[in-house]
This record gives C-alpha cells, structure tokens and sequence, in this order.
C-alpha cells in the first residue's frame, strides 16, 4: 500500500489527494482540517497544509522540534499506513 495514508477516523487508505478531498469534501468529518498539532494544549492549532503544520512545529514546539527535519518527519508520518512511520517526537 505504497503512497497511500490512512484516514484516522474511517481506516481508509486512500491517496493523498484523495484523502484530502475526502476530509474536505464529505460530511463525515465537519470542521475537521487535515493537520492537527497534538502538542498544543489550550486552543488546538489546525491547518489543512503540511507546510504550515512544518512552520508551526518549528515555532511554537522548537524544543521538540529543533530542525526542519525533525518538523518534516513527523508531519510525512501522520496519515501513513505504514505501522513503522515517524509518527513519534525526534529522539
């Protein structure tokens, strides 16, 4: 299931393209963005773009997330089927 991520809430494996219209476009998930940040407490931070879920990592959560790859890693991880993913914090 190469190129394909997992929608956390249905378990479909769909491309990311698809996934991202299917969260967009479908009812089943209202005033759901595509990313969002797990470490934010208080008012969640929530974006329908990797690269700002990247730049907010790196501002707001710098002491997880040192560098642009740590950041990039992780967000890559967040939909992918496979149980081996970086879906964890950076050493």
């Amino acid at each position: 299931m190469s190129g394909l991520f997992l929608c956390c809430k249905n378990k479909y494996a769909l491309a990311q393209e698809n996934l991202r219209k299917h969260i967009l476009s479908t009812n089943l998930h209202p005033n759901k963005t595509i990313y969002a940040c797990d470490f934010c407490k208080g008012k969640p931070f929530g974006t329908n773009f990797a690269k700002e879920l990247r730049a907010h990592l790196l501002e707001v959560h710098a002491k997880i997330f040192s560098t642009p790859n740590d950041a990039n890693n992780y967000v890559l991880g967040i939909f992918s089927t496979n149980s081996d993913a970086n879906t964890s914090t950076p050493n």
